[in-house]
């Protein structure tokens, strides 16, 4: 994979290779290679998506740290809770 690197604060919404799509965030993180994952399905965040964390911070998957946040889950698939995050976090 290729991203361009983000040496600074960033907000993405990725797929999770699972179909689904989630919030991550460094804004507001004071620790290096930790992510905040805002999801509204799940409370992990698999492997094929730390890599791609990884991959967009230039840093190897076994230094990410990830804080799942504690957020509303959804009944149904609705696109609309990941555009609510990023108006909250920005």
């Amino acid at each position: 994979m290729h991203f361009i690197i983000q040496p600074g604060e960033f907000l993405l919404i990725i797929n999770d290779g699972h179909h689904h799509w989630v919030t991550i965030s460094t804004i507001g993180v004071l620790r290096p290679a930790t992510i905040r994952v805002y999801d509204s399905r799940n409370d992990s965040f698999p492997s094929i998506a730390q890599a791609q964390v990884a991959s967009i911070m230039c840093t190897w998957q076994s230094l990410i740290s990830v804080e799942m946040m504690d957020v509303e889950k959804q009944v149904r698939q609705v696109a609309s809770y990941h555009i609510t995050f990023r108006k909250f976090l920005c």
